[in-house]
C-alpha cells in the first residue's frame, strides 16, 4: 500500500505542477481521499480548478494519468463565490469546501474566501442540530415499526442508519466537522458508541435486542440534551409569540434551506412540556371544517 501511496503521491504533484503553471488558473483545491487519507487502489484524484475565464456552471472532467483516475471540477471565480455566497453553511457543497485544502492560489480574494468557509458560526450548526436530531428522530420510529412488524433485517439496516446520523448529530452537536466519516471519528471521541456499535456489527445472537440496545443508548442521549439540540428552535418561539404549525416554521427565512422534520421535533418537544402544544381549524372556503391542525408555541 505504501507504493500505490507514493504513485499517488507522484502523479497528484505532476497534475499539480502543470495547473500551477497555468497563466488561465488562479488556484487549485484538493478534496477527498487525498485530503483524508483514506487512498485505496481504486480511489480518484479529486480537484477544485478556478478559472479566470467565465463558466455557466461546474464542469467535471474526468481523466486518467498513469492509471491514476483524475477528477476536475472546473469552475470560475465567480462560479466559487456564488457558492460562499447563495449555498446552506453546513450543506454538501460547503461540506466539501470546508474539508478540502488549498493547494495553492494566486488570488487573495479567493484565498480569503476559501479561509471564511471553514468556519460554522453558532446559529447555523444549531440549526444542522434541527436536521439531524429530526432524520434521528425518524429513524428510530421506522426502526421500531419493522421491529413491531417481525422484519428484523430491514430494521437493522434502519439502525445503521439510525448510528450514521446519530454520529452526524454527536460530532455537530460538539463542534466538530461533519464529513462522509462521520461514523469512524464519533467511536474515536466516544468509547460507549464505540462499545455500542461493535455489538451492533458483531452481534450473532439476539438481533433485535442489539437493536433496541442500539436505540436506547442514541435515545438516553436525546434524553439527557433534548433542550441544547433544539436550541435553535426555542430561540426561535421566543422572539415568535404566536402559536405557528411546522409548515409555517419551515417556512420562515430564518430555516431556509434547512430539510428539518419540524413536526416530529415539535411534537417531541411538546411531549417534554418544553413548547406548547395546541389546534387550530382549517376550514375549506364554505366554511365547512377540514381538520384541527396542530400548532405550538
Amino acid at each position: 500500500m505504501t507504493n500505490e501511496i507514493l504513485r499517488y503521491q507522484k502523479v497528484f504533484n505532476s497534475v499539480i505542477e502543470r495547473l500551477r503553471k497555468n497563466e488561465d488558473i488562479l488556484a487549485v483545491m484538493a478534496f477527498g481521499s487525498m485530503v483524508t487519507g483514506d487512498l485505496w487502489e481504486g480511489s480518484d484524484i479529486d480537484i477544485f480548478v478556478i478559472l479566470k475565464e467565465q463558466q455557466e456552471s461546474i464542469r467535471n472532467i474526468y481523466t486518467e494519468e498513469n492509471g491514476i483516475s483524475v477528477h476536475m471540477k472546473l469552475l470560475s471565480k465567480e462560479n466559487f463565490l456564488n457558492f460562499y455566497e447563495n449555498n446552506v453553511i453546513g450543506g454538501y457543497m460547503h461540506r466539501i469546501l470546508i474539508s478540502s485544502k488549498l493547494i495553492f492560489s494566486k488570488d487573495e480574494h479567493i484565498t480569503n474566501v476559501f479561509n471564511s468557509f471553514r468556519y460554522i458560526n453558532d446559529s447555523e450548526r444549531e440549526k444542522w442540530n434541527l436536521v439531524y436530531l429530526g432524520d434521528i428522530l425518524k429513524d428510530i420510529s421506522h426502526c421500531k415499526k419493522l421491529i413491531a412488524n417481525n422484519n428484523i433485517k430491514s430494521a437493522y439496516l434502519a439502525c445503521m442508519r439510525t448510528v450514521e446520523n446519530f454520529a452526524s448529530l454527536f460530532l455537530n452537536f460538539n463542534g466538530y466537522l461533519v464529513s462522509k466519516d462521520v461514523v469512524s471519528v464519533a467511536i474515536n471521541l466516544d468509547d460507549n458508541f464505540h462499545f455500542i456499535l461493535d455489538k451492533l456489527v458483531n452481534t450473532s445472537d439476539d438481533l433485535e435486542e442489539t437493536i433496541y440496545s442500539t436505540l436506547n443508548f442514541v435515545e438516553n442521549f436525546l434524553e439527557k440534551n433534548m433542550r441544547s439540540c433544539c436550541s435553535a428552535l426555542i430561540k426561535y418561539f421566543r422572539e415568535h409569540k404566536d402559536f405557528m404549525s411546522a409548515e409555517e416554521i419551515k417556512l420562515d427565512a430564518f430555516f431556509k434551506g434547512f430539510n428539518i422534520h419540524m413536526e416530529d421535533i415539535l411534537k417531541e418537544l411538546s411531549c417534554r412540556k418544553i413548547i406548547r402544544k395546541d389546534f387550530r381549524s382549517i376550514k375549506s372556503i364554505s366554511g365547512n371544517l377540514i381538520g384541527e391542525e396542530n400548532v405550538y408555541c
